[in-house]
């Protein structure tokens, strides 16, 4: 699970958001597991490349273009990947276990393709 958490001056108004960011006290939070019901995407990190992973979520000043589609291509789960289900199958079995009466299915209809 990540969050991104977006500082603003204020958050006063709907319109013109950018003029109002911090960028500087944005974070970002990465812990393992599932955190909603409307999973964007599914990463997949060995813990042996938790370093590069981290450096190279850090390097990355955009949620499109070249380097954005490169990090995704190294690290996320594509619903074209025919292994998508493997893991969806794994992480909703996961769910139901640490959730247990709380969860429910997760709904992939917002999942992010790639």
């Amino acid at each position: 699970m990540s969050r991104h958490e977006r500082s603003h001056l204020n958050v006063a108004f709907l319109l013109d958001e950018k003029e109002r960011l911090v960028p500087n006290e944005d974070t970002l939070t990465i812990q393992r597991g599932v955190f909603g019901s409307f999973p964007n995407f599914y990463l997949y990190v060995k813990e042996g490349d938790l370093d590069r992973f981290v450096a190279d979520t850090l390097a990355l000043k955009e949620s499109r273009g070249p380097a954005f589609q490169h990090w995704l291509a190294s690290y996320g789960v594509s619903r074209n990947k025919a292994s998508f289900w493997v893991y969806a199958d794994r992480i909703q079995k996961w769910f139901d276990a640490e959730m247990k009466s709380r969860g429910g299915v997760l709904d992939l209809s917002k999942y992010m393709l790639w």
